[in-house]
């Protein structure tokens, strides 16, 4: 498990204080976009288990992100499956720039992957 900032906590208090126009499935933290899905430790997920499944601090890979948006002084992942993802904070090397990458490519179409292989 990666090393969690204060700055990302901090932002987590304030993100679980937001109001957000749907039930969020879960806080992004150190996030990088790979392959057109986020990557990152999550927190506060609606579908976590007593077992420690998706329990806080767990990486994740999402489904295929279907909208990002900036909203409340956030982006939000909306995915594939319907999932609403807050994402707090960016991972220190390249989450950012992974971001404006994948925003880039998704102005000119994204593919969804593949549910099953040939």
């Amino acid at each position: 498990m990666a090393p969690v900032s204060h700055y990302a906590l901090r932002q987590l208090a304030r993100a679980k204080r937001t109001e957000f126009e749907a039930p969020v499935t879960g806080y992004l933290i150190n996030v990088r976009m790979v392959a057109c899905c986020c990557v990152g430790q999550v927190y506060g997920h609606a579908k976590a288990r007593p077992d420690g499944w998706l329990r806080d601090g767990h990486t994740i890979r999402t489904s295929d992100i279907y909208r990002v948006e900036e909203r409340e002084r956030h982006w939000i992942c909306i995915t594939a499956s319907g999932s609403f993802y807050v994402i707090v904070s960016f991972a220190r090397e390249g989450g950012r720039r992974s971001l404006d990458a994948f925003l880039r490519i998704s102005l000119k179409g994204v593919h969804p992957t593949a549910r099953h292989c040939q």
